[in-house]
């Protein structure tokens, strides 16, 4: 699965105090905002619009799929380190998540987000440049299968 997306990203970064009224009421963070090419933040938009498109609604047993899609889009990005790259899913997919008009899809999601999808970012990149290394599906299962013999 390979996407060749070639972008031309003019990249401005702020760091601004914003109070998350999240799901968990976490208090103030710090987070750096990157503002991207109206282009580039419209293709990110469209990434998630289309993946809901074809798989029905943004749900936390589909996320990390459409995370991962936007992920692939985001790596092409030039201009940004893996931080910016990071903070800047986390905040396209939690502007998708603030638009969804059913309010505990909208808890769950935010909440999942919050607290899982900064660590699921990192997993994904470690994987990717073979830091984590999964041997083999297939004994990973076979020592499962094993535990109920």
């Amino acid at each position: 699965m390979s996407e060749q997306i070639e972008t031309n990203s003019t990249v401005e970064e702020n760091t601004e105090t914003l109070n998350v009224d999240s799901p968990a009421q976490f208090k103030s963070i710090q987070l750096k905002t990157i503002e991207l090419a109206h282009k580039d933040y419209n293709e990110l938009y469209i990434i998630i619009e289309n993946f809901v498109k074809d798989n029905g609604d943004l749900t936390p047993a589909n996320i990390t799929l459409c995370i991962t899609k936007i992920m692939i889009f985001v790596q092409k990005i030039g201009g940004l380190n893996g931080e910016q790259k990071k903070e800047l899913v986390i905040y396209t997919i939690n502007d998708y998540i603030s638009q969804i008009d059913n309010e505990e899809l909208k808890f769950s999601l935010l909440t999942f987000s919050e607290l899982f999808l900064p660590s699921f970012i990192d997993t994904i990149v470690d994987v990717n440049n073979k830091k984590i290394i999964i041997k083999s599906i297939k004994s990973c299962c076979s020592s499962i299968k094993n535990l109920f013999k």
